[in-house]
Parts: C-alpha cells; structure tokens; sequence
C-alpha cells in the first residue's frame, strides 16, 4: 500500500512539473502541428496485482508465499494523432505477465491483456521533446494460473482443487490511467523521424468482475484488481507538420 501511495505521489509531483513548465512554446504564436506517433513499449508495474488478497495463502489453499502479485512486466504498443497545438488522441494494447508466486502447496500466476483509449495534452514542444500529461479509460482480461503440487485437494475461496491439478480463474475489469510522458527524436526531424522516450503512470481498477472457474463464480477469493504505477521506456517514430497562421489573417 505504502509502495502505491508513493507512486501515486510521484506522478502527481510529475504532472504538476510537467503543467508548470514556463515555455515560449506556450505564447500565442505557437504553431499548430498535425501528424502522428507510434511507438512500442516495455516497462514495469508495481502494487496490487490480482486483487486475490491473502486468499491464496491460506493453509487451506496454496500456503505461505502464495499471496498477491506486487511486481509484473508490461509489453506492448501503441500511438497518438497530434491534433493541433496541445490535443493528441491514442490508444495501445498491452500485456501484463506477473512471476509465479510459489507458496507450500503449490503456485500462482497473474496474467492480464488488453488496450484502450486516452487523451493527451502537449504541455512542452520544440524541434526535439515533445512533453505531456494524459488521461485513459482502459479494458484488461485477466487470469490467474493456479497449479497445485499438493497429494491433497485445496480450497481457493470456496473452489475445490483436485489433488496436483491446474485451474485457471478468469474475469475483466476497467481501468482508469492517470500519466505523464516525455519523447524525443533522436534522428530525424520534427516531421518525421525515430524517437524514444519514456512514461510514468498509474492504474486504478474499476467496474470489477469476480474470478471464475469455467463460467462459475468463486466466492471467498475477493475481486481483480489492477492498482499501481507503472514506469515504461518507449520507441517508435512518427512526425508532425507544422501549420502557421499568416500574419495579418
């Protein structure tokens, strides 16, 4: 919990850097750019990854050491349209892959995928950096590998596991993401060229479904969750062609 608030914290401190820059690329006379950027991605996630609580490190189900997921990677891609001269609209998709987490009885996976939408606002732009705080509404299917190493049948809430058996528990939720970014171009020019860069965000879940078994519910494992910040290192490319009012018009 304390991890989450720090990060949490890290991105509102970010936010308010990235809003508060002094830049003449503020001044009225600003140019309009229009174009597009396309990236891929890779980075790290960390909090309340399953929303399975403690659940799964009950005596009677997986044991110590088979709690929640706090640490996953994320791999994926996606892209912006710059509309002007501080709106961009994007959209990605995504995967999350969280370790195993091996308790007495055996051991659990957290595995998620899905995309969505946000929208961002140029704060900062030049020949080079682009800079920009943003806001998405997002979508993720998740499951939860359970495989059991145990002689004995287990419980996970009030699921019955078969002696050394796999089960897979499945639901969705949406999410809300709340970030900031900064790219580059690194060869090129502003109308077209190879840039990296990077992103610091948080996630917060919304709209949960329970876990499920084969289509049935499973009470006494608690909901999915996807609660915490994430840091992610892009590449791609793309450009923008600048539009400048005549004087006089």
């Amino acid at each position: 919990m304390r991890r989450t608030t720090t990060i949490a914290t890290l991105v509102s401190v970010l936010l308010a850097a990235v809003l508060a820059v002094p830049s003449t690329a503020r001044a009225e006379e600003r140019p309009s750019r229009w174009g597009g950027y396309g990236h891929g991605f890779a980075g790290v996630l960390l909090g309340d990854l399953g929303g399975q609580g403690y659940g799964l490190a009950a005596s009677t189900a997986l044991g110590d050491g088979a709690g929640p997921s706090s640490f996953a990677g994320m791999l994926g891609g996606g892209g912006r349209a710059r509309l002007g001269r501080y709106l961009m609209l994007g959209g990605r998709g995504f995967a999350v892959i969280a370790p195993p987490k091996q308790g007495i009885h055996g051991s659990a996976r957290f595995l998620g995928g899905g995309g969505g939408l946000d929208a961002a606002f140029v704060a900062y732009d030049d020949d080079r950096w682009l800079v920009y705080p943003y806001l998405g509404v997002l979508g993720l299917g998740v499951e939860l590998d359970v495989d059991s190493s145990s002689p004995a049948p287990r419980r996970i809430g009030d699921a019955r596991i078969e002696p050394e058996a796999r089960v897979q528990l499945e639901s969705g939720f949406a999410m809300i993401e709340l970030g900031a970014g900064a790219q580059r171009i690194v060869f090129g020019d502003p109308s077209g060229g190879v840039m990296v860069g990077m992103e610091l965000g948080f996630l917060y879940s919304v709209r949960v479904s329970p876990w499920q078994i084969d289509g049935v519910e499973v009470q006494g494992l608690g909901g999915p969750s996807l609660n915490g910040g994430y840091l992610r290192l892009t590449v791609g490319g793309g450009g923008a062609h600048t539009l400048r009012r005549r004087r006089g018009s």
